[in-house]
């Protein structure tokens, strides 16, 4: 397991490069599960005792990688609902425990959707690293580029 978590760092490295704000939309399907073993891993790293140390390697960077699709989550809850300046967002499938904060530094017109943004609410994203903590476990990232996923029929 632990040469895992060195190809992980390794590749992690590789392909997350600091980035810059994007308004470009991104796609919402959810057929590619690379993102959420990504996911799964970079939770798990900075779960562990040494979860400090791996931050400092992965802040600032855009996750995922655009080589990969984005992530897909949950909204759990956002204020205010019209122009939200934070969302709490589930990876997993709960609806009540969030893991990502997804900041919006710039909430203006132009890189927001028309219709609300609740509860319940699918987002695709990607996000730059900014902050975490362990306990609860909350990873903080900056939006990058977003997308609402249409509702499911």
């Amino acid at each position: 397991m632990r040469g895992c978590n060195v190809f992980l760092i390794a590749i992690t490295l590789l392909f997350c490069a600091p980035a810059t704000f994007s308004q470009e939309k991104v796609s919402c399907s959810d057929g590619d599960n690379r993102s959420g073993v990504l996911w799964t891993q970079i939770k798990e790293s900075l779960q562990r005792p040494d979860g400090a140390l791996y931050f400092q390697q992965i802040v600032d960077a855009e996750i995922p990688p655009r080589a990969l699709p984005p992530f897909v989550g949950t909204v759990v809850s956002g204020a205010p609902i019209d122009r939200p300046t934070a969302l709490i967002i589930s990876l997993s499938n709960s609806r009540t425990l969030g893991e990502v904060t997804l900041q919006f530094d710039n909430v203006d017109q132009t890189n927001f959707p028309n219709e609300a943004i609740v509860a319940g609410t699918k987002l695709a994203f990607y996000g730059i690293i900014r902050a975490y903590q362990t306990k609860p476990f909350m990873l903080t990232l900056s939006e990058s580029a977003f997308s609402v996923c249409p509702a499911a029929q």
